[in-house]
């Protein structure tokens, strides 16, 4: 498996440097390949340790000093010469240039600028107006869908009236208060009465033994 992921080139080049590669897929042998990330702190082993430094010899620091200084100043010097390069070339296209040359050129610029921003408009208005048509057609749906709801509810409403309407000619009234009263004692209703399991009315203090003579007469 290892052989397969790294190539044999690999695992015997890392074998010939020193590096303890088994073929075996069980026994793999994990190579850091790089530092220690610097988010990780520092071990507890090495917090309080201090390393010595060993101190450099007088013509090494004066060699040192030598090469980093010759360094800088040729640095500097390169940038010096790159820095008075570009100022002259910006000079030279000034002097080519006069203030109508300069003038075309802002007009140019602004037009082009322009455009930019009338095509970047033309955009952003077709986008309004895709949102807005999309708004509008969703609103009237919702319209139509309120609309036929109270349609809806007012024909409730209608056949809820025109019912209490027919019941409106049974009510009692002032007016004919006194006929409902004459109608109700010249037509009394006993409702003390009881049904047996044979479906046998049973009115007032009447009981069973009085209904079987009243069926035998």
């Amino acid at each position: 498996m290892l052989r397969n992921l790294l190539g044999k080139t690999t695992i015997d080049s890392l074998s010939a440097n020193g590096f303890n590669i088994s073929y075996n897929p069980v026994c793999v042998q994990s190579v850091r390949w790089r530092r220690k990330p610097r988010w990780i702190p520092k071990a507890k082993t090495k917090i309080f340790r201090i390393p010595n430094h060993k101190p450099l010899l007088p013509e090494e620091t004066h060699e040192w000093l030598r090469i980093n200084n010759n360094y800088k100043l040729q640095m500097n010097s390169v940038r010096a010469f790159f820095r008075e390069e570009v100022m002259n070339k910006k000079k030279l296209i000034a002097q080519g240039q006069t203030p109508a040359d300069e003038e075309a050129e802002f007009e140019r610029c602004k037009s082009i600028n322009d455009e930019w921003n009338q095509e970047i408009a033309n955009i952003r208005d077709a986008r309004y107006a895709r949102i807005m048509k999309k708004r509008c057609e969703k609103l009237e749906t919702s319209l139509d869908h309120l609309e036929r709801i109270k349609e809806l509810q007012m024909t409730k409403i209608e056949e809820r009236v025109r019912i209490q309407k027919e019941k409106s000619t049974t009510f009692i009234t002032r007016k004919n208060i006194d006929q409902a009263i004459e109608h109700a004692l010249s037509n009394q209703v006993d409702f003390n009465f009881s049904i047996d399991l044979q479906g046998n009315i049973y009115k007032g203090d009447e009981k069973p033994g009085s209904v079987a003579k009243k069926e035998a007469n």
